[in-house]
């Protein structure tokens, strides 16, 4: 075995990927055919978060503008009212790899699970240590955080949850007993 097969394949050139700038808003197109639907209630959690920590999460575009992903974010910040967008531009890639990353890119964050119990801790430390702020911001609603945070303390959801004892083999009654 020679000790070029033991190397793994070179990472793409950086050039290929990175440009980050802020790009107007009228100067974006979308993807002729985007996989990804968009619900108003999800449109509006997103339009919240951007109102609330900034559009850190740029949108992927390609060197004609035509956005890879990132449609969401996009009608978030239209509906803030912003005139231009935070993205990455790609080039070099053809309209295949476009695609595919855009099916990638949504299908992996689909695939990832939550520590329960670490976000149950993150919610009640928030609780704790900063009072004021407004926990739905993370997109969860009321409830569910409501639950994440008393299944911390939780040992017994219910009474039902046990068995009762067994009676006994040969039961005893005597007159007067009620």
């Amino acid at each position: 075995m020679s000790a070029s097969s033991d190397k793994s394949p070179p990472p793409p050139a950086s050039a290929e990927l990175l440009r980050y700038e802020m790009t107007p808003i009228a100067d974006l197109k979308p993807a002729p055919r985007n996989a990804r639907k968009h619900s108003k209630a999800q449109l509006a959690r997103l339009e919240r978060s951007v109102g609330e920590f900034g559009m850190i999460n740029p949108i992927v575009r390609d060197e004609n503008n035509v956005i890879i992903c990132g449609h969401g974010r996009l009608e978030a910040a239209k509906r803030r009212g912003e005139s231009a967008v935070p993205t990455f531009q790609v080039t070099g890639w053809d309209d295949g790899k476009k695609r595919l990353f855009a099916l990638a890119d949504n299908r992996i964050a689909e695939l990832s699970t939550w520590d329960e119990q670490a976000r149950a801790q993150e919610f009640s430390e928030l609780r704790i240590e900063m009072p004021d702020l407004d926990l739905t911001l993370s997109a969860f609603e009321h409830p569910a955080i409501e639950l994440d945070i008393a299944s911390l303390d939780q040992t017994d959801w219910s009474d039902l949850d046990h068995q009762p004892e067994e009676a006994p083999a040969e039961p005893v009654t005597r007159a007067g007993d009620i």
